[in-house]
């Protein structure tokens, strides 16, 4: 594996959490 791939699949790690935190979010009435 080379350092691209990595970094790109962390960034599409980052933007699932993100998603996920929203959703969590807008269930818990924040």
């Amino acid at each position: 594996m080379d350092y691209k791939k990595i970094m790109i699949l962390i960034e599409e790690l980052n933007r699932r959490i993100i998603y996920l935190e929203q959703k969590v979010k807008i269930l818990s009435g924040e």
